[in-house]
């Protein structure tokens, strides 16, 4: 009796262990790490061991044995000083372009090496963006998961690991002032800051919109197959 009772600790310890080290991602991108998110995926268990208390969700790619993570701003970050005539186009290259330097600039601080700028995650970003118009979620307004828009011809990405930030301002500031409000709203929230400065992922697109009132934005990180 007393070694069945011990089996059934270490089996029990051995399920807990499982379950913390594929949600804390620590072996992500290894092969032992994808083989853990395959097994307690496939294991029965609360929906509460399967996030991180920051909300944030990790899912299993349909096709690529990979991990992504998603992150949803609770509230969007709405810019206090409205006295500043918007009503002209908006210069989408310049706020892309501060978003990036602050991004890179965050990774370096931290000890990271910088992220490259992809032109097919920039273009699935930009399609992000503009559909969070209509549906501020990393759920497509269609009902699809967010990153089935890097398997459309047009945004094709054939990636190992794969992320979303998505972010929302009332559209008050100068582009470089709206940058900069949007990358610290991100900063200040644990789970995109997590995405941010993700050690595995390599690349990245940033795409903008604006719907004459509110400015969208959407950072896409990729680690290429």
């Amino acid at each position: 009796m007393k070694k069945l009772f011990s089996y059934l600790i270490t089996i029990v310890v051995s399920i807990v262990a499982g379950f913390w080290l594929a949600e804390t991602q620590i072996l992500a991108g290894t092969w032992a790490g994808d083989a853990l998110v395959s097994i307690t995926q496939a294991i029965p268990a609360p929906e509460s061991w399967r996030s991180n208390s920051n909300g944030t969700e990790i899912y299993n790619a349909d096709d690529i044995s990979s991990m992504y993570t998603l992150d949803v701003m609770d509230e969007s970050q709405t810019a206090e000083d409205s006295s500043s005539d918007q009503s002209g186009e908006v210069d989408y290259e310049l706020v892309e372009q501060r978003i990036f330097e602050l991004l890179n600039e965050l990774r370096v601080e931290q000890g990271l090496p910088e992220l490259t700028y992809n032109e097919q995650l920039k273009k699935a970003a930009d399609q992000r963006a503009r559909e969070t118009e209509e549906l501020f979620s990393h759920t497509r307004p269609d009902g699809s998961e967010a990153f089935t828009v890097l398997k459309e011809p047009e945004y094709e990405y054939t990636y190992r690991l794969a992320g979303e930030n998505l972010g929302m301002a009332t559209y008050a500031l100068d582009e470089e002032q709206m940058a900069e409000l949007l990358f610290n709203g991100w900063v200040e929230s644990e789970g995109h800051y997590k995405n941010m400065v993700h050690e595995g992922f390599e690349e990245v697109g940033i795409g903008v919109h604006y719907d004459g009132e509110m400015l969208y934005a959407t950072q896409l990180f990729g680690t290429p197959l």
